[in-house]
């Protein structure tokens, strides 16, 4: 059997986000990988180009509600933020700036990313265990 690769496995996991989300009521879109196909000695290539959309792989929409949301499965948060602040400089009403990152386990935790005091920060809001969310201590979130 063949082992998936490192985008598949994103691409994915975008998918199972995508579809989490919807059930949920979001309207979705998920930026697909973009890029074309090159011949070097005969093999093709697969040359791949900046997917992302200000930094984030999907953007959802609810009534007064949109999320900016980064899928990873790598646990370093601080990239993903770095790829926000060359965006985002502050939110309007209703914005949230996400990251979800999928355990090895399959827990996948919910990161948000805010502005406070002129910092850009993060927080735990939550993880989804089998489908279902579980918010973090003191934090009352709902999708």
């Amino acid at each position: 059997m063949k082992q998936k690769s490192k985008r598949q496995k994103g691409l994915e996991f975008q998918r199972w986000i995508k579809a989490w989300l919807e059930e949920k009521g979001w309207l979705i879109h998920n930026q697909t990988p973009a890029g074309r196909m090159i011949v070097i000695k005969g093999k093709k290539i697969f040359i791949s180009q900046r997917n992302d959309i200000w930094g984030t792989d999907l953007l959802c929409r609810k009534k007064y509600r949109m999320l900016w949301i980064q899928a990873t499965l790598d646990s370093k948060v601080t990239k993903r933020v770095e790829a926000y602040l060359s965006y985002f400089k502050s939110l309007f009403d209703g914005e949230e700036l996400q990251i979800w990152i999928k355990t090895p386990k399959g827990e996948i935790n919910i990161k948000q990313c805010f502005w406070n005091q002129g910092a850009f920060l993060t927080r735990d809001i939550g993880k989804i265990i089998r489908r279902k969310f579980y918010c973090s201590e003191g934090i009352n979130y709902e999708f």
